[in-house]
């Protein structure tokens, strides 16, 4: 049996989801743990049996990152810039598509063949997002930008 952990502050429009999660026939075995302070993160994304983000808009996805780089399969949406960062370290679904979610879901949970694969997959695609790979790329753009 799995939980399903549901980490982060409530959101502004946020009272139908409550309302929702009560009536859940799974409510049981649903825990929000609300905010989770960065250095307790990696605890939570190692003990995953994956992290599941079904984001709608995505400016970059660095929770993903964090993720992978502790080994946890990734289930992303297929939108925005998750393809990018997850690339084939991931299974992605519709985020508008509870069923396609909870295939993804289901998927991970029944094999565990598939989530070694996705965290030896998941560790390497870590190791493509650096921040000083992204400083020194940021230093030359501003030096470019300023010689001509």
């Amino acid at each position: 049996m799995h939980m399903l952990v549901i980490a982060g502050r409530k959101g502004w429009k946020s009272r139908d989801f409550f309302k929702k999660l009560s009536a859940h026939p799974y409510a049981d075995d649903i825990r929000l743990c609300g905010y989770v302070e960065r250095h307790e993160l990696s605890a939570l994304y190692s003990h995953a049996v994956a992290l599941v983000y079904p984001s709608k808009y995505e400016g970059f996805g660095l929770p993903v990152v964090e993720a992978m780089s502790c080994g946890t399969p990734c289930l992303l949406s297929r939108n925005s810039s998750l393809p990018e960062v997850g690339g084939d370290a991931a299974l992605y679904f519709d985020p508008g598509d509870p069923e396609s979610i909870a295939g993804c879901m289901q998927k991970a949970a029944e094999d565990p063949d598939l989530r070694n694969l996705l965290s030896g997959r998941a560790k390497l695609q870590a190791e493509k997002f650096s921040w000083n790979d992204h400083v020194r790329m940021f230093d030359k753009a501003i030096k470019n930008l300023f010689a001509g």
